[in-house]
């Protein structure tokens, strides 16, 4: 009688040995992968940072979804115009030439989840004449009053491109289009040899009691706070809340948390480039304690870091803070650089000083 193994018996064998193969690479990857978990309230471009995150490192978008970045688009469109409509009755904001009430009707009645794969010439008619109406645009410089999404300009302004058959969004409309995040997302990237796991969540309140199922073995928080939302509300609540403050008060829980203990933390000051604008005609004393001189970005700037750190001067370091524009590809490829060096530094020490096994 043979003693030799069966076929069956070798491939069993082999199949056994070739998942503990797997088994054990999964284990040196996960072993060498830097979790990043970006928080941050609603709005604050923890998505839009992910995107750019995937435009320089991650594959190319197909042609689906690039369709589907199509459709979000006429998305924030219908949104953006809705928002106005009703921020023009609410601020009781006169139309040049008031528009034709079943026509808004219509536009008010939108089913965003049946979209048209193009935007309807009637459709792109009505929002054409809407935005250049001189009432819209003076309600619309009075948006700190009512949330609206930063880029409803920019994609109420591309109309004339956005409409056109062969529309494809490029890579600053893929950047820029906003879509709620819902739950918890993950993304694996390798930067430069490094693998990274970068992990966004919704923001709103509703939102971030699902966050701490993510915070375990995390080496990384990116916090990112919309700094020109200074003088903006919350839309969430029937209050006037300020749009910063909460960001401050969310940002001193999350320190607070233990799972962050021996965490690197990295504060994105975003949408910086928004900021320095509206600085110069809406002042930071009206909504904070600021006592410096009016429209000067940097003691402006320089203020709201200083609150964020006063916060964190608990943990007895200085807080990384950077200030970004995260719908600038390059800028923020330069930015994440400096950061990946902080937070394998940060590792580092915490290896040194015994505190990761």
């Amino acid at each position: 009688m043979s003693c030799l193994p069966t076929p069956e018996a070798r491939h069993a064998k082999e199949v056994n040995q070739q998942i503990q193969r797997d088994l054990k690479k999964h284990k040196k990857d996960l072993k060498n992968t830097k979790k990043l978990l970006l928080l941050g309230t609603g709005e604050s471009g923890k998505t839009t940072f992910i995107k750019q995150m995937r435009i320089l490192h991650g594959k190319p978008y197909s042609q689906a979804e690039l369709d589907n970045f199509r459709t979000l688009v006429y998305r924030n469109i219908y949104i953006a115009v809705q928002i106005l409509i009703d921020a023009m009755d609410r601020l009781s904001i006169q139309y040049e030439e008031a528009p034709v009430e079943a026509e808004t009707n219509r536009i008010l009645e939108i089913d965003y989840e049946n979209l048209p794969d193009q935007l309807p010439p009637a459709d792109y008619s009505y929002i054409n004449k809407f935005w250049k109406d001189k009432g819209v645009k003076q309600c619309f410089e009075k948006r700190n009053k009512f949330q609206i999404s930063d880029s409803a300009e920019y994609f109420l302004d591309a109309l004339d491109r956005v409409k056109e058959d062969d529309y494809n969004p490029t890579r600053e409309d893929i950047v820029r289009v906003r879509l709620k995040t819902v739950g918890v997302h993950e993304y694996n990237f390798n930067i430069h040899g490094q693998n990274f796991l970068m992990v966004d969540v919704g923001g709103q309140r509703g939102e971030r009691r699902k966050w701490i199922s993510s915070f375990e073995n995390v080496q990384s928080v990116i916090f990112l706070t919309a700094i020109s939302e200074y003088d903006q509300v919350l839309a969430e609540t029937e209050e006037d809340d300020n749009r910063l403050l909460e960001s401050l008060q969310l940002f001193e829980t999350i320190i607070r948390y233990p799972w962050f203990k021996n965490a690197a933390i990295v504060v994105f000051f975003n949408k910086f480039d928004l900021f320095e604008k509206k600085i110069l005609t809406s002042n930071l004393e009206e909504y904070f304690p600021y006592e410096g001189p009016r429209a000067d970005v940097e003691e402006a700037k320089n203020y709201i870091e200083q609150m964020f750190s006063e916060v964190y001067g608990g943990r007895g370091e200085k807080l990384s803070t950077h200030f970004t524009c995260a719908t600038d590809t390059d800028a923020m490829g330069k930015i994440f650089e400096a950061v990946k060096s902080y937070i394998l530094s940060q590792n580092i020490k915490e290896i040194a000083g015994g505190n990761f096994s």
